[in-house]
């Protein structure tokens, strides 16, 4: 008997209402563990009145644009009334708050003894989730996946009432982030017995023999018991092709302890192997089989690439052996009309559009993406390096940067971590050192096989620079090749710069109608034209290649006009 594991996408047929809702005592479980929340939480509050909204929405997008926040008092200082507003500019003049969303759903009675995972992609941000009135836990970070077991709170042959409080009134950045459950929310259901959450790890190493080039493949598969008792079981990896054709596989046997996890390991070989490159993004799956006794109780599948990567001091950044220039830019998620919460027909349109302009790499300015972002730049071949939102080395912090690693770290168009963006007043300092060292290392225990990098933008502390494996230059071209003399084994790349000012389709400046000329003859004062940029970096062979601030633009940071401006024209 076959024992699949199912991923239901719960997108459709969410209850949304704008602003707080009254929540009565015990609705966080501190008091009572379920059955004594109102309100919002509370299966018996009446949501028929609410707006009917599909996943992933951005409440804060559907706003009207204002030049000051709402409810800023008179009677504030001068100052900080200036402050407020240009926090609220830079943000996109887009009014932020708290929201609710709630969704009813059945589980069968026969599903009872299955395992069952609530996933969230992402939420903008502060989110609180309740099931059938109990607290099921919370996640500030906006950017993060992160998921709860929910087995034993689920009603079976009942109906289910999961509700989402959003909290967007604190902002994460200094650019446009939305607010609301802004990416995909799904329902796993699994045996006790199953692959752990972002269980498996797929690494290769290329092996060359003349003419033919084979990889070896290392499998790393974690295995979670939720029976009571410890589960003798068989692992299978089973290695296919584009064209689903068995290339490798391996078998192993497992005893996996009672409420437990059990790593294994597995090694194979693929002979004639097709590698993963900007051109030709071949891609391979492995698909995992967990049986106990003679019953498959779950499978996993797990997307790879073959491919080699370096950043090497003098020549610059190969891939599979050959030096590649990488031609990259920097992207926030935010896209015109729609906000963060992009369709996933749209990620395929961004990376599809820098493609055929010839960009080859992307940056992930400035937190995690996505998961269907990565998966669209795995299939079409476009480079990552993947950014999480800050510098720092306390247990929130990284927490956030683990969940990042385990979720992305499969991806073969992935080729470099960066840890941060521009922390001038923490990077050139000693403490600076020490977090990125913490982060590093951290990084190195989750995934050995790629570099680490951190976005600088002055204050070049040697503790910093040390702890990196990539240089990171954020703009600032005077500098590079000083840097480079005093640190000549350092392999660098420039993670962001130019900054050129444009409204496409426009040939002079109009201040009043908020037109830059598409010449690319403007910059700000940190900035350079696009064209002059790109020949310092073409002309140092030590170069890795270079991120253009930006792919697209994007509301918030106004430049080089302010308000009734609303969004960027660096794109």
């Amino acid at each position: 008997m076959m024992a699949k594991r199912e991923r239901l996408l719960m997108d459709s047929g969410w209850r949304f209402k704008l602003g707080d809702v009254a929540q009565e005592s015990g609705c966080d479980g501190w008091l009572k563990a379920g059955g004594f929340s109102e309100g919002g939480p509370g299966p018996q509050l009446d949501d028929s009145k609410w707006r009917v909204v599909d996943l992933p929405h951005d409440f804060v997008v559907e706003g009207e644009f204002v030049q000051s926040p709402p409810g800023m008092s008179p009677g504030l200082s001068t100052r900080l009334m200036k402050f407020l507003r240009s926090m609220h500019t830079t943000h996109g003049s887009l009014p932020v708050g708290v929201a609710w969303y709630r969704r009813k759903f059945r589980i069968p009675r026969r599903d009872l003894g299955k395992r069952f995972y609530l996933e969230l992609d992402g939420v903008f941000r502060d989110c609180k989730v309740y099931l059938n009135s109990h607290y099921v836990g919370a996640n500030l970070s906006g950017y993060t996946s992160f998921r709860f077991d929910v087995t034993d709170i689920l009603n079976y042959g009942e109906t289910n009432v999961l509700a989402v409080r959003v909290d967007a009134s604190e902002y994460e950045g200094w650019f446009y982030e939305g607010g609301g459950i802004y990416r995909h929310v799904w329902l796993v259901k699994t045996d006790p017995l199953h692959v752990a959450p972002w269980g498996t790890f797929v690494t290769s190493e290329i092996q060359r023999h003349g003419k033919k080039v084979s990889a070896l493949v290392t499998i790393r598969t974690t295995v979670a018991n939720k029976y009571i008792d410890d589960a003798p079981c068989r692992v299978t990896s089973t290695v296919v092709d584009a064209e689903g054709r068995t290339v490798a596989q391996a078998d192993s046997a497992v005893d996996v302890p009672a409420w437990d996890e059990t790593e294994i390991n597995q090694q194979v070989e693929i002979d004639n192997v097709r590698l993963w490159s900007v051109k030709e993004p071949n891609l391979y799956r492995v698909l995992t089989t967990v049986k106990k006794g003679r019953r498959v109780v779950d499978e996993y599948e797990t997307t790879f690439g073959v491919r080699s990567i370096r950043f090497d001091a003098d020549k610059g950044f190969f891939l599979n052996g050959e030096p590649l220039k990488l031609k990259g830019v920097c992207c926030h998620q935010d896209h015109a009309g729609v906000g963060s919460a992009l369709p996933d027909a749209i990620q395929e349109f961004r990376i599809r559009r820098l493609k055929e302009m010839g960009c080859n790499a992307y940056r992930t300015a400035h937190n995690p993406p996505t998961p269907e972002l990565l998966d669209v730049c795995d299939r079409l071949g476009m480079l990552v390096m993947d950014e999480t939102r800050l510098l720092s080395s306390s247990d929130e912090y990284l927490s956030q940067l683990e969940s990042m690693i385990r979720r992305d770290r499969n991806h073969p168009s992935i080729i470099i971590w960066s840890i941060g963006n521009e922390e001038v007043f923490v990077h050139g300092t000693e403490t600076g050192g020490r977090i990125a060292e913490t982060m590093r290392q951290h990084v190195r225990k989750l995934d050995p096989s790629r570099p680490v990098t951190l976005a600088m933008s002055g204050g070049f502390g040697e503790d910093a620079v040390s702890a990196v494996d990539v240089m990171g230059f954020n703009y600032q071209p005077d500098i590079y090749d000083d840097f480079h003399k005093k640190h000549p084994k350092k392999a660098a790349v420039v993670s962001e710069c130019s900054s050129t000012l444009c409204t496409r389709g426009i040939y002079e400046d109009d201040a009043e109608k908020g037109y830059v000329c598409a010449y690319d003859v403007n910059c700000p004062r940190w900035g350079q034209c696009a064209e002059s940029m790109w020949k310092v970096v073409a002309n140092r062979k030590w170069l890795g290649g270079i991120f253009v601030w930006t792919g697209f633009d994007y509301r918030g940071e106004p430049t080089p006009y302010s308000w009734p401006c609303i969004s960027s024209h660096f794109g």
